[in-house]
């Protein structure tokens, strides 16, 4: 009797609960709001206003939708005639797109975002309007086109290669070695996580005439682009067609997600591998008549063996659907859960990594020690980690923001619609939203390097986000009058105007950014302009070489397959501050120098010096840029004479 009423006032109280839980919440996002504020975390700030009002909408929606179904069935077809018009439409303005990219000298105009956004809307009729069941085919294809053009158009722009910093360390220091020797060398961060440079290696075996840093890039670009296959599958086969492709064209509009598309690294070979291990677990747990046991084992030992960070991330995925499926049993007591094995296998691969990483028992126990280090040891009290970014103009925050905060708008809506209506779906997604949400949370607060907000953001958009805000849209379009074609074409323009903040916000890129305004920002790509200037050093020098200092600017960028093949010995002049302004520090430059001044001080920025003593991070670097007056200075300077200039590199002899 005594447990019957336990019961009850358990369940009553769960029922109160989760009528309330929107308001509750409400409150919570309220003061983390004010709490963030205080700590002059800015660049938060947008983004949990953005869920307060996603978290509004749902609660004044809540009270006047009486239709809760995601379902085909819900939808009518007005416009079926005219489906060839919106593929047309597309392609035409997709030329247009790659046309424009002719017009910037190394960045792209406002055009090209506004026809890559005419591209989104016209798969976005062809999802709500038209009978996208029946031509599905070519609406995915469109979108897969349309993240590659995100992607790969960087490449283009930037014809030496546009990628991550590390991308010289992995070419060089390890997959080039690999196609040398065979083996993969020891000795660095990543010996024991060389998956990644194995398949890299694999192709340039193949494709040895090209650039290697420019066949990691393009392959990285394309990589990223299989993810929207991979949302497409999850989301058809979790609730349906329709689902699946806008989930799909929500991808293409995560700003996150085409950054390390646009801008390939590591993390760009990792982020599908592990969206692929996660819809196997799905498709396990969905009921489907097919075993993908060993298939995941097979991917989580690319996944563990890919990246440290990804066996992290894989950790807390498998745990949290392991979670859901208890709790489903708890309610479902036929219910035969599904992931415990892989969970299993999966914890025996990380040990058996960590041994094989440590030379087969050797340190074990460091091993295992680095990982908890890896998470915990930058922890000593309460620690304020302010980036580059919070110090941005509101302004320049805003605008950089929009994109995001419409999809974390859409996002929390659909997140309290699954709240209340509940499947194993659902509740994956949700409790994704939860798990990621508190790692950022943590690593935003504590001073934790490998829980940086950025990176796993990029997680929580790919495996949650999407679908949270393709929930949202379809339950509010199920509601709306199935004639009033006028309000469901709002949804048409909200994603237009996602996609282009989304592309063009500097989060997507800082040198392809039309709102950029005067910020500096770190110059990651290089041009013909700095190989050829150092190439006429080597040419023309009259004395020693080995004998001679060449100071360079810090953000000339050129890669070590450059560098070998030339006997020019580079030095970074030193810079200093005086009252603001950014100078050269050209008298204590020795006689007998070559002085290599970069335009690129002055339009784009270089790091200078650290926002705080954390470790490195995106955005832990002071930028600035250098006072325009420092070449005039160096012109008339009267010990330091010109003897070469490009346009943009302009050489001086000491």
């Amino acid at each position: 009797m005594f447990k019957e009423k336990v019961l009850q006032t358990l369940s009553k109280f769960s029922q109160l609960f989760f009528r309330k839980f929107e308001y509750l919440s409400l409150l919570i996002l309220t003061f983390v709001l004010f709490f963030l504020y205080s700590l002059n975390y800015i660049s938060y700030l947008f983004l949990v206003f953005a869920a307060i009002i996603g978290l509004i909408i749902f609660i004044i929606f809540k009270q006047q939708f009486a239709n809760s179904e995601l379902k085909e069935g819900n939808y009518n077809y007005p416009y079926t005639p005219y489906k060839h018009a919106f593929s047309i439409i597309f392609f035409i303005f997709y030329s247009l797109s790659l046309l424009t990219l002719l017009d910037g000298f190394y960045t792209k105009t406002v055009w090209y975002y506004l026809f890559i956004s005419i591209c989104t809307a016209s798969i976005a009729i062809d999802i709500f309007f038209l009978n996208s069941k029946k031509t599905f085919k070519t609406t995915i294809l469109k979108c897969v086109l349309l993240f590659c053009n995100l992607s790969i158009s960087n490449q283009i722009l930037y014809p030496l290669g546009i990628g991550n910093p590390d991308n010289f360390y992995h070419v060089y220091n390890i997959i080039l070695p690999i196609i040398e020797t065979g083996t993969v060398p020891t000795g660095y961060v990543y010996s024991g996580f060389p998956m990644h440079h194995l398949l890299v290696a694999i192709t340039m075996y193949f494709t040895q005439p090209y650039s290697p840093l420019i066949i990691y890039n393009l392959l990285g670009a394309i990589t990223m682009s299989l993810g929207v296959l991979l949302i497409f599958m999850i989301g058809r086969m979790m609730v349906d067609t329709r689902f699946g492709l806008l989930s799909a064209l929500l991808y293409c509009c995560c700003d996150y997600l085409i950054y390390w598309g646009s801008h390939p690294s590591h993390l760009s070979y990792m982020y599908p591998a592990v969206l692929f291990f996660f819809f196997l677990l799905l498709k396990n747990i969905s009921g489907k008549k097919v075993n993908t046991t060993i298939l995941s084992i097979i991917m989580a030992a690319y996944i563990i063996f890919l990246h440290h960070y990804s066996a992290f991330i894989m950790f807390f995925m498998i745990a949290s659907v392991l979670l859901v499926e208890l709790l489903f049993k708890a309610d479902f007591k036929r219910y035969k859960v599904k992931s415990f094995g892989v969970f299993t296998i999966f914890i025996l691969m990380l040990l058996t990594h960590w041994m094989y990483y440590s030379s087969i028992f050797k340190s074990f126990v460091n091993i295992v020690d680095s990982y908890i280090q890896v998470f915990t040891g930058d922890i000593t009290t309460y620690s304020k980690s302010i980036t580059f970014y919070d110090e941005l103009p509101l302004g320049n925050i805003f605008l950089n923001e929009i994109g995001s905060s419409i999809l974390l708008c859409l996002s929390v809506i659909g997140l309290f619609y699954y709240i209340r209506h509940r499947s194993l779906f659902s509740n994956v997604i949700s409790l994704l939203f939860v798990v990621f949400l508190g790692l950022i949370g943590v690593g935003a607060v504590l001073n934790l390097y490998y829980l940086l907000p950025n990176r796993i953001y990029a997680f929580m958009q790919q495996m949650s986000l999407v679908f949270l805000a393709s929930a949202s849209i379809f339950w509010i379009f199920g509601n709306i009058n199935r004639h009033n074609n006028a309000k469901k074409t709002i949804f048409v323009l909200l994603i237009l105007i996602l996609q282009f903040f989304s592309s063009s916000s500097t989060i997507a890129g800082f040198e392809t950014s039309p709102f950029v305004g005067e910020q500096p920002y770190w110059k990651i790509y290089e041009t013909d302009y700095e190989i050829k200037s150092l190439l006429w050093i080597e040419m023309n020098h009259n004395t020693d070489i080995s004998n001679t200092n060449v100071s360079t600017s810090p953000s000339i960028v050129v890669n070590p397959g450059f560098i070998s093949e030339i006997q020019v010995p580079l030095t970074n002049y030193i810079y200093y501050e005086d009252g603001g302004n950014i100078l050269v520090d050209a008298e204590n430059i020795t006689s007998n120098s070559y002085i290599v001044f970069n335009k690129f001080d002055e339009t784009v920025g270089f790091n200078f010096g650290r926002m705080a003593d954390s470790r490195y991070h995106v955005g832990s670097t002071r930028k600035e840029k250098i006072n325009p007056n420092t070449k005039q200075d160096l012109d008339f300077n009267l010990n330091i004479s010109q003897i070469y200039t490009n346009g943009m590199i302009t050489t001086y002899k000491k």
